[in-house]
């Protein structure tokens, strides 16, 4: 009766009691481990061979943009936080556990760092990831570019992964857009994004375990980063609010043209935009 009542993800909030149950429930998996690997593909919007190339249509008006291979992205850190899989509930049926413990899948446990489902686990190297814009995979949405910054993690916890975070120590994006009309008009923009984080919890059952053959997928979808802003019903454009500026040139940075700044800063915070886990609907299990 005790587990039942444990609100998964809010164990701090418990009595010692609980915790104490929950923790001798987890005490029996800690020492089970698996590993486990990530990959991290970058795409665009359409689903061709070119990722460097890609239209957006906003305003009435189409955009054709052609992405620079100076682009980068200047990583600093990734990492996954783990949740026991449901069943050592033992007689918690599926329903019941959604039911008592909220999104048993996106919410990490409050528990110490000296347990395996208390701490992070990196899946990404801090480096300066190039030629994203060159066609090496592909995946459900396309073709892609795949990373070779992850790296594998040999002492994953087997569960389900309730969190990544993925942090950058800046972006660079350099782009040709040109504005379909008559006559066309082409502008240059060239970005650098300062210091950020994205936050992903997953939609679906990320499952971490001995039979799992595929890797983990993150996506990058750098397309996004210039669409419209949607927030509370209200649409901005990126591409619109560029052109409306007399230069030919357009560089943005957090002290210069910071309107547009924004406009992408806040693209990469909303979640599953830019930065995705492809393909990961409610009620799957991947």
């Amino acid at each position: 009766m005790l587990v039942v009542n444990c609100t998964f993800g809010s164990v701090g909030d418990s009595n010692l009691e609980k915790v104490t149950i929950l923790q001798n429930l987890l005490t029996i998996r800690n020492n089970s481990t698996v590993q486990l690997r990530s990959d991290l593909h970058f795409f665009d919007n359409q689903l061709d061979d070119s990722l460097a190339n890609y239209s957006i249509i906003t305003g009435g008006s189409t955009y054709e943009i052609n992405t620079s291979s100076e682009s980068y992205v200047q990583w600093e850190t990734g990492t996954y936080r783990f949740n026991p899989p449901d069943r050592i509930f033992g007689v918690l049926s599926q329903r019941e556990v959604e039911v008592k413990t909220h999104t048993p899948f996106t919410l990490p446990l409050d528990l110490p760092t000296t347990d395996p489902f208390g701490r992070s686990y990196s899946f990404l190297n801090g480096v300066r990831e190039v030629n994203f814009t060159q066609n090496t995979s592909s995946i459900d949405t396309g073709s892609t570019f795949r990373s070779t910054a992850t790296k594998t993690i040999f002492d994953a916890p087997t569960g389900v992964i309730s969190l990544a975070t993925l942090t950058w120590e800046n972006i660079y994006l350099r782009a040709t857009i040109t504005k379909i009309g008559t006559p066309n008009t082409v502008k240059t923009i060239k970005l650098l994004l300062g210091q950020g984080s994205a936050t992903l919890r997953p939609k679906c059952k990320l499952s971490v375990n001995g039979s799992r053959q595929r890797a983990i997928e993150i996506g990058f979808q750098h397309s996004n980063l210039l669409r419209d802003l949607v927030e509370r019903g209200v649409s901005v454009s990126f591409l619109q609010t560029a052109f409306n500026l007399s230069d030919s040139e357009i560089i943005i940075t957090s002290i210069s043209n910071t309107d547009l700044y924004s406009i992408v800063e806040r693209n990469l915070k909303v979640e599953d935009l830019v930065i995705n886990f492809p393909g990961c609907f409610p009620g799957v299990e991947k």
